[in-house]
């Protein structure tokens, strides 16, 4: 409040510093009317019969002065809107501030949240795996699925899946997906920001999503890649906003291609091939991760050139085909 006070009064300060020239020349006029009017001996002023014409003559400066005062409260009014201004901005600022503590606060809550979550994650089968293990073993029983169902069959089994493991799989995948949609809505799609303001907020949103990011395994990633397709049908009219948010967050950007097949390869020393029914079952699933891949936008690999040549590759294909049954 001091510093607001003394900013003030320097304010007004600089008003009269800036203008002191014509306060001179106000003073010099005034002066010099005074000392013409006594000297030329025009009014009589010793007599006091005539003081009251010798006050009407200064009846010119009286108006200037008038104006003066009305100058003033002009600056003053100037002063004090400047002052309601500055404290706008920093009532706003402040607003700011705490608006972006408390976005802080609850983001840091939820993840932790999101964290301890897994830490309690009990497989349903009741094999007594927890926590990040719990991962690993839906993939798996996911995958197995994929291979013995097709994608044609994707969607209907994912459902069943989703239903079956809903304190594991669909609880975690639930509480991750209203994370990433409460940074969206109270970061990025604010309503009435500048520009600049929608340019941080945007920055903003994309480290809190990094941030998320970081904490999923490769386990996670491959199973919010199921997921993220997985959800559309089966939670109706909103269906696709969780992979509408993968793919403006790129959520994708480090998990690579060969990451998304499942099956176990086996080496010999002479190079690499081996067990036919585990590479049956990789062509298999392979089919089945192609077919989710081309139904994301590329946007969801952001900078990941494994993904994108490998998305590219695949959406190639699908035109050459698509052609090629328009030709017969």
């Amino acid at each position: 409040m001091k510093k607001d006070e003394t900013e003030i009064k320097e304010n007004v300060l600089n008003v009269f510093i800036e203008n002191k020239k014509i306060f001179f020349i106000i003073v010099g006029i005034w002066s010099v009317f005074t000392i013409i009017v006594i000297t030329l001996g025009k009014v009589p002023y010793v007599k006091l019969g005539n003081m009251g014409v010798f006050g009407d003559s200064f009846n010119v400066l009286t108006s200037l002065f008038t104006g003066l005062a009305f100058a003033g409260v002009i600056v003053s009014v100037i002063l004090q809107t400047t002052e309601l201004k500055d404290a706008r901005v920093e009532f706003r600022r402040q607003a700011k501030a705490l608006e972006m503590q408390q976005l802080d606060n609850k983001f840091f809550q939820m993840l932790n949240e999101l964290n301890n979550l897994i830490g309690r994650l009990k497989d349903e089968s009741g094999n007594g795996i927890t926590g990040h293990a719990v991962f690993e073993k839906l993939f798996n029983s996911l995958s197995v699925e994929f291979v013995e169902n097709g994608k044609e069959e994707f969607q209907k089994k994912f459902e069943y899946f989703n239903n079956y493991n809903d304190k594991t799989f669909k609880y975690y995948f639930i509480n991750l997906y209203q994370i990433i949609n409460y940074i969206d809505k109270n970061v990025q799609t604010r309503p009435n920001v500048t520009l600049e303001e929608e340019e941080d907020a945007k920055k903003l949103a994309k480290e809190y999503i990094n941030i998320i990011r970081a904490q999923q395994t490769k386990i996670q990633l491959k199973l919010l890649f199921l997921n993220g397709i997985g959800v559309i049908e089966f939670c109706g009219d909103n269906g696709d906003r969780y992979k509408k948010l993968i793919e403006k967050y790129a959520l994708f950007e480090h998990i690579r291609y060969q990451d998304l097949l499942s099956g176990k390869t086996v080496y010999k020393s002479n190079g690499r091939v081996t067990n036919p029914e585990t590479e049956l079952k990789n062509e298999l699933h392979k089919k089945v991760i192609d077919a989710l891949l081309i139904q994301y936008e590329k946007e969801a690999f952001g900078n990941n050139s494994n993904l994108i040549a490998a998305w590219e590759n695949r959406k190639s294909l699908l035109l050459e085909n698509s052609e090629g049954e328009q030709v017969t």
